[in-house]
């Protein structure tokens, strides 16, 4: 139950679907579907939807952040500081940032967190700038959104690592003894009685 509302959640055209209806095709097949509406409200709990404020104010807390500046470092260490992508690999920077973003990596150079390289002086001049958009289209914002939820993730918000670092299984263990359990026959009433 719980791994089917986290499917559902986690693929946006379904979730999308589940908020507009209330239901999913396939979801009464597999479980009762009061049990799933209790599963699917405390996922919503959990991860509420993202909002254009929500992404004004991550990007007020992110930029110039120390997360930020990890995310600088480590994408400049994953590439042997080759920065020719790093725009499209930051969170919310644009073509304005550049020089800031390189000056977090001058500076932790300076300060000895990272190596200078021969491919980071070969590019830090062509970092490829990303195209103006007049106005941020939908699919912007689901990348978006995307990026938020995997943060998100990475900093340990996801409910069935919890549950199985509790009870002492795999994330995938859990899943699997949920789906385990939903295909399990149930004794019919008559051997219900008799076993009472």
């Amino acid at each position: 139950m719980l791994n089917m509302a986290y499917k559902i959640l986690m693929d946006p055209e379904k979730r999308k679907i589940y908020d507009e209806t209330g239901s999913v095709e396939g979801i009464d097949d597999e479980l009762d579907t009061s049990s799933f509406n209790l599963a699917y409200a405390y996922y919503r709990l959990m991860y509420k939807a993202i909002t254009d404020e929500d992404i004004d104010m991550f990007e007020a807390q992110y930029k110039e952040s120390e997360e930020e500046e990890e995310d600088v470092l480590q994408f400049y260490e994953k590439y042997n500081g080759d920065v020719t992508h790093l725009l499209e690999c930051i969170p919310l920077s644009n073509n304005e940032d550049v020089k800031r973003l390189l000056q977090v990596i001058d500076n932790a150079i300076k300060k000895g967190k990272v190596k200078s390289t021969s491919k980071y002086n070969a590019t830090r001049k062509k970092v490829k700038l990303l195209l103006k958009e007049e106005n941020f289209d939908e699919e912007g914002i689901a990348d978006l959104r995307k990026q938020i939820i995997l943060k998100k993730k990475k900093s340990g918000d996801d409910l069935l690592e919890r549950l199985a670092a509790k009870y002492g299984a795999t994330s995938d263990e859990v899943a699997d003894a949920s789906a385990k359990k939903r295909t399990k026959p149930k004794p019919s009433r008559e051997k219900r009685k008799k076993k009472e």
